[in-house]
Order: C-alpha cells, then structure tokens, then sequence
C-alpha cells in the first residue's frame, strides 16, 4: 500500500474520531486534553494532515503536513502546537491563505506564537506548552594564584519568555561535563571556589541551567562547557626535580636545571641505572609515566621515580614423572617428578590427586611440596589414583614465577599373596579318592576325584583361597603330603566246613588266604562248631590281614578203632545167639 494510501485511510479514521468526539461522553477531550494558557481547555487534534474548520480550543498531538493553505475558521481559534509544527507541502514557509490580516505567510512553530487576525472574522491564537531549553551564553573559570582570598566560577545563560532559569554546579577530576559531583547548594548562576587550595591545583567545574515553563511546570535543560579552575604558585616560586632509583643500582639522574620556576618546563632525564631480573619502563611523578625527552609542566616539588617491570620466568622442563605399582598391605610407596629450571630460577613443587587419568581439575593435596609425593597406607587392592604435579619455576632476583604441569603418574593396587599353612597330618586308606580326605578351611583339592594310590606317602596339588578374596590372591597348586594306609580286604567267610569227631582243625582245609587261628585244636564232639581263623589277603602291602574271623565247622560222628574177635567156636546148629 502506498504512503499517500495509508495517509488518506489514517485521515478517514481520524475524522471518525472527530465526528465521536462531537457526542457527549466520547469527545476527544475524554482521550487527550490539558489546560494552560489563560485557563483554556484544548481538545486533542489527531490528524496530521489537515487542521480545524471550526473554530474552538485544539492542541496538536503530531507534526501537521497540509496539501493546501489552511483557511482559518471564522471566530476564535486556540491552537497549542505542543511542541510540534505546520507546514505546507512545497512551500513550507506558507501556511495561512492570503486573507491573513497582518499578511503573516509563515511556518508555525514555537517562535511563531502569537495572535493572528483574518479578513473573515477569524482569530487565532498560537500557543506552545512545550518548554523551551536555555541558552548558554558564556561560562567562566577561574585562574588564581596560591593564598587567594576569593575565587569563583560563572554562568551567563537566558531563559525564552514565559520561563524561569534555575542553576546546579557539578565538579568534576577531569575535563568533562559526564560523571562530576553535584555540588550542595551551589544553585545560582555562580559559585565560589573554597581557599586553601595548594599550588599545582587544577579542577573542573560545569552547570545545568534549567528552563521552567511558569504556565505549566513543564522544563528543559542545558548543560554548560567545562569552567576549568587552577591555583598558580606565589610570583618567585620555585620547585624542585628529583630521581629516585626504586631499587636500582647506579648513579641516581641529577637534574642540574631544578629548581625551576613555578609553570617551567621539565625535561626528564634518560635512565642510568639497572636493576637485575627488571626492565626500565619509565619515570613516575605518582600520575604519568615519563620516558626520556617527555616534558611537563611543573607546579610542585617532584619526585620522579623509576619504574621497573619484572623480566617474566623461563618455565620449567619437566622430563619424567614416575607412578607406583603397589601391593596390598604396603608400607611406603611415593610418586615423583624430574624438572629442571633455567639458571637463577628455583623449583618448588604442588602434587595434585584426581579421580580421572587429566591434569584437570585435581585436588591441591596439602603440604605435598617436594619432588615426590608419599602414597596414604591402607588403601585396598583394586585401588587406581592419578598424580600431577605443577611445578614452579621462580626467578631469584624478582620472584617472577612460571609453571609447568607434569603427566598423570599413576598409582595402583594389586592383590597380595597371602600367608597360610600348608595342612598336615592328612591321612587316607587305600582306595579311596582325595574327596575322602578332608582340608582345612580354604583349602580344596585341585582334583578331588583322583585316586589316593597306594599305600605310603604321597604328594598331591592343592589350592589356597583366602577369605579375603578383595585384597589377596589364590595360591594354587600347592604340594600337600597325605599318608596312605592300608585298607581292610572284602573277603567271604568259608562255609561248608566238616570234620569227624577226633580231628583237630589241621584237618580241615580253608579256601587260599584263610588260615586257622590254632590249626592244633580240636573240632570237639560231633555238631556246629565254631573257630577262629585269619584271613590273609594276596595283596598284603595295600590291605591287612584279617584276624579272628569265626568260621563253622560241622563235626560228625567219627568210625572207631575195633579189634575183630578171634577163636570163636559154634556147633553146628546153633545161632550166632550161641556164640
């Protein structure tokens, strides 16, 4: 949309403002509106390219750009420009159409108020509440001489009509009207200087002049140029230059033109001293610093004093750093750094621990200041911890230090291999596994299911594990002696014995390995019997023999020794009954 577009449809609403305003209640006095001026009450004007045709009281609220000459309205008009103005496109010093009585043809501004009559009958009067600043004219310092009795700075400024001027000084420690001081009851359009003020003396003092519109309050400001006050010493006054070596070595400069006169000028001397580790940099008065061939005025006695920068530090070299690979239950351990530092440096060192492998963000370990660092006892197996040191290289003749950060030293904890006994008195019978032989607490066999073998002393792999598994290692393979016994046979009672009444057990044979406790004795009388016989395995280095087994023996009825008679007669008839 074109500028010309908006004006006419911002002009469109304004006039509806305008026509609102005519009902009671919404007029445009109810939006905007002030009195002053004698008294007047004036209405907003909101358009900013036309102006009233009727007359009445208005105040502008924008800068108003008018297409053709404005026809003052018959009557009496108000006009309050606020501040603002009314020109006429192409021609801007005409406003008024040609029937202006005083054939005014002029741009209303604040220097144009005034009253107005027009061939029509219509009258108007230009008013502007904007405050109007003041004018400066002139601003005076003050150039004195020590001992003055009175001495003052000054203003000359103007106010336009229809304003007051009222005055507040500031003082200031530079040439400058931004960040001075205000000066307590120093509201008039001059002040006086306080006495006492030392030779050398040079201030700065500055005011803001306030306008004050008396028709409504309304101000605006003007702030002064600088007013610069100095204190010349007395006529004859003369002052004195010094050098001071501030710890340099040599001849001191000797100014053989001090003293001088009071606003003479000095030209500083070239340096003539050294001061190890130091660089000259110039001569001090306790405000600037002079090189060689500056001048200055001068308004008191002045020390120059040399001034030396520190010549910085060579940093130092760190060559090697040593970590420390620890065994539970350690009694000393240390890490340590290798520096060297330039010639007329010294070393001193600040070990530093963190929880991350970085040289970043440690904790200062405190009175660990030596080349090596002591590790805390007692710290479990497991146990990483990362070291740094910075060291410090300091000059001898300024102090002036540099540093350098050694690597991470790292610092472990192993598992220990603990103290134990090897078991002893560990026993086992022929045939059995390392499963029937018991260990201590800890201890087990590397192969529980292998065979004990044969009767005598043998050795067999066993492993340790401590209780306390965190900090300890297992031992394995351990030689561990168990003494193999022999074993008592399987064996079968013999059954099926007999013997005849009169034998002795000689008689009765036993199955291989069985023998008779007392072959010798007799079965007795004929029935079950039982004996005692040993039993005598074929594998006599591995089991025992077995003794007092009872054994059964059936006797039964043995023939008896007879003699067959002889010589017997019998007849011939008879019966053995005869003989």
């Amino acid at each position: 949309m074109k500028k010309n577009s908006v004006k006419r449809l911002l002009s469109v609403l304004l006039s509806l403002v305008m026509v609102l305003g005519m009902i009671p209640g919404i007029g445009a006095s109810a939006w905007f509106s002030h009195s002053d001026h004698n008294g007047i009450t004036f209405s907003a004007w909101w358009s900013y390219d036309n102006l009233p045709t009727a007359a009445g009281s208005y105040c502008l609220t924008d800068s108003v750009t008018l297409d053709s000459a404005w026809v003052v309205p018959e009557g009496t008009t108000n006009l309050c420009l606020n501040g603002y103005s009314i020109t006429l496109t192409g021609s801007p010093d005409v406003v008024f159409d040609a029937n202006c009585i005083n054939g005014e043809s002029i741009t209303l501004t604040s220097s144009t108020i005034g009253v107005f009559d027009f061939s029509n009958g219509g009258t108007l009067n230009v008013y502007d509440c904007q405050p109007v600043a003041p004018t400066i004219v002139s601003v005076t310092g003050a150039d004195l001489n020590v001992g003055y009795a009175a001495g003052s700075v000054s203003i000359n400024a103007t106010a336009a009509a229809g304003h007051t001027i009222s005055y507040q000084w500031y003082k200031n420690t530079v040439n400058s009207t931004v960040g001075g001081t205000l000066i307590s009851g120093a509201n008039t359009d001059t002040y006086a200087i306080e006495t006492g003020k030392p030779a050398g003396t040079t201030e700065y003092y500055y005011c803001v002049v306030t306008a004050t519109r008396t028709a409504n309050g309304a101000t605006a400001v003007a702030t002064s140029p600088v007013a610069v006050v100095t204190v010349d010493a007395a006529v004859g006054t003369t002052y004195t230059v010094t050098y001071a070596a501030n710890g340099g070595s040599g001849t001191v400069p000797t100014d053989a033109n001090s003293p001088y006169a009071d606003g003479a000028t000095v030209t500083v001397l070239a340096n003539t001293l050294t001061r190890g580790g130091y660089t000259f940099t110039g001569w001090s008065d306790g405000t600037n610093v002079y090189q060689a061939g500056n001048e200055f005025t001068i308004r008191a006695n002045t020390v120059l004093t040399a001034q030396w920068s520190a010549i910085a530090a060579s940093a130092p070299t760190v060559s090697g750093v040593t970590g420390a690979a620890l065994t539970y239950g350690y009694t000393a351990g240390s890490v340590g750094v290798t520096a060297s530092a330039a010639e007329g440096h010294t070393l001193s060192y600040q070990w530093y621990k963190n929880t991350a492998n970085s040289t970043v963000g440690g904790t200062l370990i405190s009175g660990a200041n030596a080349a090596t660092c002591a590790i805390e006892t007692g710290k479990s197996a497991g146990t990483t911890e990362y070291y740094y040191c910075v060291v410090t290289a300091t000059r001898t003749d300024n102090s002036a230090t540099a540093t350098a950060t050694s690597p991470v030293a790292t610092v472990t904890v192993g598992k220990a291999n603990p103290s134990y006994t090897v078991p002893t008195g560990l026993a086992a019978t022929y045939g059995q596994t390392l499963a029937n032989v018991t260990l201590p607490n800890g201890w087990s066999w590397v192969n529980v299911s292998q065979s004990v073998g044969a009767v005598g002393t043998k050795t067999f792999k066993a492993n340790y594990t401590p209780a306390d598994t965190t900090n300890y290692n297992a031992v394995t393979n351990v030689d561990v002696t168990v003494t193999v016994g022999k074993a008592n046979p399987t064996y079968t009672v013999p059954t099926g014995l007999v013997a005849t009444y009169g034998q002795t057990l000689a008689d009765v044979t036993l199955p291989t390995g069985w023998a008779w406790v007392d072959a010798t004795q007799s079965v007795g009388a004929v029935g079950a019997k039982t004996f005692k016989a040993n039993y005598t395995p074929a594998d006599t280095t591995n089991y025992n023999a077995v003794t007092n087994v009872d054994v059964t023996v059936t006797v039964s009825k043995a023939d008896p020794s007879y003699t067959v008679p002889t010589g017997l007669v019998a007849t011939y008839g008879q019966t053995l009954a005869d003989v």
